[in-house]
């Protein structure tokens, strides 16, 4: 087993899965509180349209 991690570039299909589970109450459960935050957000900067 090699001790080197290799990253990949973001993709849209990866954001697809960060609102499933860590912004909906499915993945992330009904009781967690991590502040009001948008599901849009992180999808803005992936398409360079943030502010």
């Amino acid at each position: 087993m090699s001790d080197e991690i290799a990253l990949r570039p973001v993709t849209a299909e990866d954001l697809d899965l960060y609102e499933r589970e860590f912004i909906g109450q499915d993945g992330y459960g009904v009781h967690p509180w991590s502040g009001l935050r948008s599901a849009a957000g992180p999808r803005r900067r992936f398409d360079g349209t943030a502010k």
